[in-house]
């Protein structure tokens, strides 16, 4: 993997599920080496769960992926999201947002979810994470959640022009600012 700090911006790649198994391996490469390390310091175990989720996430209503690779093929960095469902999902990580939003998920319903953005912690501050944010949102109206800790993912967003719906039991749901 290239390591040095250059500014040059690979060209960020979509990805639709018809191409999610080709990716999965450097997909859970990448997704080990961002939240199985500081600061979000996930169990191995995860990525592997990650690998399952993504493949499930392809097939949902308005999936876009896009990821960014070195010049050797790796993928250092994706992100991916698709259609918020309505009504409002309940199952897994949906049942705490409800929880914590209650009728404030109307808000979030027919948005766009990005699910996940990565950027392999070798080659960050160099925009990739910008430019793939922008590739899976599409100036659609989106939302995503976070850990209300991880200062960096919190700062970032907010640099952005996200804005916190919500910072609640550890966790912080953002939306994308007007297109």
């Amino acid at each position: 993997m290239e390591t040095g700090k250059r500014r040059y911006l690979p060209p960020v790649r979509l990805f639709d599920a018809g191409a999610v198994d080709g990716l999965l391996g450097d997909l859970r490469d990448c997704y080990r080496a961002v939240f199985c390390a500081p600061p979000w310091n996930e169990p191995s175990q995860r990525a592997e769960e990650f690998a399952v989720a993504v493949r499930q996430h392809a097939h949902q209503a308005g999936f876009v992926g896009a990821y960014v690779a070195d010049s050797q093929g790796v993928i250092v960095g994706f992100a991916y999201g698709f259609d918020t469902a309505q009504p409002f999902p309940t199952a897994g990580s949906y049942a705490t947002l409800a929880d914590l939003l209650g009728e404030r998920t109307d808000e979030l319903v027919g948005r766009r979810e990005v699910r996940e953005v990565a950027v392999h912690p070798d080659v960050r501050q160099r925009g990739l994470g910008r430019a793939l944010l922008a590739a899976t949102v599409q100036d659609v109206p989106s939302w995503l959640l976070t850990a209300s800790a991880i200062t960096t993912a919190t700062t970032f967003y907010q640099r952005l022009g996200w804005h916190r719906l919500i910072a609640a039991g550890g966790l912080a749901v953002y939306l994308s600012p007007p297109a």
